[in-house]
């Protein structure tokens, strides 16, 4: 393919595309509700006492895919869109690829491992990517911050130069999880903050804290995280602390084309 610099053309600024996942029950449904005029597709029950705009509870994958096409095509003023959660997507993501992808001997599957040899899931992996894509013309064409929620899970991690350790990931199988940390443009994690202390009298060590709760938002061997908004390692779990790091470049950049023009 031959490139001709007079196609060069400068990238444009993008609502954020998150994920947060955490420890049950610490507030990651409100720190979502927070952000600007959401909706969410509460795939599971866990709105609690929020008043927040809603789509019906979706009882199939369908349902999501068709949820995202709305937004797509209808005119609305949301600005947010928050999937929650995604572990409990993840099942009704299984159904549609039982229900749609044959067997390779043609026959039917009930189970998403009775395709043998990893291949349910590398199916499945090929929704998660079509999915993904359907979140991307949300943000790209409707402007549209996308927030995924999703509860943590406690995992053996082998690397090739310590003894394998725990540490939090998202609670989904191994190649989603891979999928959607790539995707995203902020991986956090939320958790409460723990101090390690000597037992007195002791060779043990007990943890400590007084229930902050904090959002971590760069990798550290106990958990995964990232961030591409140059966040410091942790934030409370407050919108307000997160959205100035979120928006101020697409704001500068807003404000440097304002001017611009106006001369």
């Amino acid at each position: 393919m031959a490139y001709d610099l007079s196609t060069v053309q400068r990238s444009t600024l993008l609502p954020p595309r998150l994920v947060i996942y955490g420890v049950p029950g610490i507030g990651k449904t409100t720190l979502a509700a927070s952000a600007p005029n959401p909706i969410f597709l509460p795939v599971e029950d866990g709105l609690g006492q929020l008043e927040v705009d809603t789509f019906p509870r979706p009882q199939s994958y369908h349902d999501c895919i068709e949820a995202v096409g709305s937004l797509i095509e209808q005119d609305h003023d949301y600005r947010t869109l928050v999937v929650d959660s995604l572990d409990k997507l993840e099942p009704l993501l299984w159904d549609h690829v039982i229900e749609t992808v044959p067997h390779e001997k043609g026959n039917r599957v009930e189970r998403i491992e009775q395709y043998g040899y990893g291949k349910g899931y590398t199916h499945a992996l090929n929704e998660w990517r079509s999915l993904l894509r359907g979140f991307d013309v949300l943000r790209e064409e409707r402007g549209m911050t996308i927030v995924l929620i999703a509860h943590s899970a406690v995992v053996k991690f082998d690397t090739p130069d310590s003894d394998p350790y725990d540490r939090y990931q998202l609670r989904l199988h191994k190649s989603a999880d891979a999928c959607v940390s790539d995707w995203c443009d902020a991986l956090l994690f939320a958790n409460y903050k723990v101090a390690v202390v000597d037992k007195h009298g002791s060779d043990r060590k007990r943890a400590v804290g007084k229930g902050e709760r904090l959002l971590y938002t760069q990798e550290r061997p106990s958990f995964r995280a990232k961030n591409r908004y140059s966040m410091p390692e942790s934030l409370p779990l407050d919108w307000a602390e997160l959205e100035p790091f979120l928006f101020s470049a697409a704001k500068k950049a807003t404000g440097k084309r304002t001017k611009q023009a106006a001369e």
